[in-house]
């Protein structure tokens, strides 16, 4: 299963919207496109914070591993995006 697969039936599995490219309504709904971005963006600082901290510790195991963590977080919530608005 891609990763795009993944979140589609991850959208699924908790109802959450999905539509057929950015104005299948004539408009883009504001407030999907509000939250969706707003998870990247979160997702986002979080990672880059790890990457910082790594910056600092480069031989710690814990920080590599929370640079790992976040980078998946911030990859599943791309995909959430792309399954949002149909994209691929």
């Amino acid at each position: 299963m891609t990763l795009l697969e993944q979140a589609i039936s991850f959208r699924e599995a908790y109802g959450q919207e999905m539509l057929e490219g950015f104005l299948q309504t004539g408009f883009i709904k504001k407030k999907l496109f509000d939250m969706q971005c707003s998870l990247i963006n979160e997702e986002s600082c979080e990672f880059l914070e790890a990457c910082e901290n790594l910056d600092e510790h480069p031989h710690s195991l814990q920080l590599q591993t929370e640079v790992l963590k976040e980078l998946s977080d911030l990859v599943f919530v791309c995909y959430q995006f792309a399954a949002a608005y149909g994209l691929d």
